[in-house]
């Protein structure tokens, strides 16, 4: 039968992976709505997919950026949650006043995209952070 002093340094490492596991399905929900929305939004000008942006610390940037592609796009989202943790909350946004139309967008007002795509995107990460177990042993990114 194991210590006293064994079982704390079990619980304890447990408590870690748990967290650790947490701000990784975190990070992993945020990228997968963040790579769903961008690859949702219907491009014309690419404007309105190039302004897409994730900020872990509330209010994101909300300035206004060129057309771009939609990896370029994806990766500053995955690079701006990067090691987010487990208290982390992600904003994920759109330009704000820079894309005033993209409510018209999310209304199904382009043959490009479904009414409701932002939604969708949402429903996308909410299902990757279901999947994801608190309890699994997860592999270490680099």
């Amino acid at each position: 039968m194991p210590t006293a002093e064994v079982l704390a340094k079990r619980l304890f490492a447990l408590a870690r992976r748990i967290k650790d596991n947490a701000g990784e399905i975190v990070e992993d929900a945020s990228i997968s709505v963040g790579v769903a929305v961008v690859a949702a939004t219907p491009v014309l000008t690419g404007f309105a997919r190039s302004n897409w942006v994730a900020s872990p610390s509330g209010v994101p940037n909300l300035s206004r950026r060129p057309a771009r592609s939609a990896v370029e796009t994806t990766d500053e989202i995955r690079s701006a949650v990067r090691g987010v943790g487990a208290d982390g909350i992600v904003t994920i946004a759109n330009g704000g006043e820079k894309v005033r139309y993209l409510s018209q967008l999310n209304a199904g007002s382009s043959r490009k995209a479904p009414a409701g795509f932002v939604k969708t995107a949402a429903i996308a990460g909410a299902a990757a952070a279901v999947s994801g177990s608190l309890l699994r042993r997860r592999r270490r990114r680099r």
